[in-house]
């Protein structure tokens, strides 16, 4: 099983971005702009409980997201500079392994978005559906007992097992293959460590845009109960890809160092060997 500190590997995440942030600015510079266009057409498209199409939307949001997540991978694990990766008249100086990785990493990204977005909405189209059959009068089915709870159990067990085949972009960019990554990570508690350090990069960052979300809803209120000001809808949708920003780039620093803490570690012989 895999061991890394992801309390440590989050907080060289965190002071990577805020020491590199002058360099970083100009990179997310178009990225965000895109995403705050796309956010900008959900909304005015009403797209808002839509989360397959906002997917679609946001597509190309996510292909330059995805990449600068790996080119600040790159510049975090092997101090490659943004400004001298892709030059016209210099592309002898850097190997096509460099390049295959970052296209990979990007490719990679973007597909766990493109999953992630699907997945979302099949998960709430669900709950839609659940709500319209629970409103609908029927007669009331016996309890399940405890089948109930141990199937739930065994789906949340599943997910969390399936969370590291979200970050396979970042070997990915790091010109690791995936199998030798998810060999080395084969442990269920790697992807409660993995889990872990993506909440320590998530919650702090998303705690703060709530509470701006709160003030800016308490100074647009909307016109009637249930429906956003327009004004409000749009500061959001600059303010909201800043934040998103941010957490793809401290947690995929963060875990890029912890991919390579563990690809670093001696293999372990097998258990008849030892």
């Amino acid at each position: 099983m895999a061991k890394f500190d992801f309390i440590e590997s989050a907080a060289i995440g965190y002071r990577y971005v805020w020491r590199e942030r002058y360099a970083l600015l100009p990179l997310v510079s178009l990225p965000i702009a895109v995403k705050m266009g796309s956010y900008a057409a959900i909304y005015l498209m009403h797209l808002e409980d839509n989360v397959l199409r906002q997917g679609l939307v946001l597509m190309p949001a996510y292909l330059l997201e995805g990449f600068i997540a790996v080119l600040v991978i790159r510049m975090a694990m092997f101090g490659e500079r943004y400004h001298n990766l892709f030059q016209s008249g210099e592309k002898e100086n850097y190997p096509a392994e460099i390049r295959r990785a970052i296209m990979t990493g990007v490719v990679v990204y973007l597909m766990t978005k493109l999953v992630s977005s699907f997945l979302l909405g099949w998960a709430m189209v669900a709950r839609a559906v659940e709500g319209k059959l629970a409103a609908t009068p029927m007669p009331k089915p016996e309890p399940g007992g405890i089948e109930i709870y141990v199937t739930s159990i065994m789906i949340m067990i599943f997910l969390l097992w399936t969370f590291r085949f979200f970050w396979l972009y970042i070997p990915a960019a790091m010109n690791i293959t995936a199998r030798a990554f998810l060999t080395r990570i084969a442990g269920f508690m790697s992807s409660v460590y993995m889990a872990g350090l993506w909440m320590m990069c998530l919650v702090p960052i998303t705690v703060i845009l709530i509470v701006i979300a709160r003030l800016l809803m308490t100074v647009f209120p909307g016109v009637e109960e249930g429906v956003v000001s327009p004004i409000y809808g749009m500061i959001m949708a600059i303010i909201q890809p800043m934040f998103e920003m941010i957490i793809v780039l401290t947690s995929s620093v963060g875990m890029a160092h912890a991919v390579r803490t563990v690809m670093s570690e001696p293999q372990r012989p097998p258990r008849s060997l030892r």
